[in-house]
């Protein structure tokens, strides 16, 4: 680690910020500095019943 957390607690509380910036927000050189995020078509998955 980067810096040594208190508990695992205080561990698991800050991995998914960091995993949310890395795949949202921060440029990756082999997607032309574009997030992995910006490959994900978005597209409506939602289930649908019909009534």
């Amino acid at each position: 680690y980067v810096r040594p957390y208190e508990s695992s607690a205080e561990r698991e509380a800050a991995l998914q910020p960091f995993i949310d910036r890395y795949n949202w927000l921060r440029p990756h050189s082999a997607l032309n500095h574009r997030p992995p995020m910006s490959r994900i078509r978005a597209v409506n998955n939602l289930l649908r019943f019909d009534s």
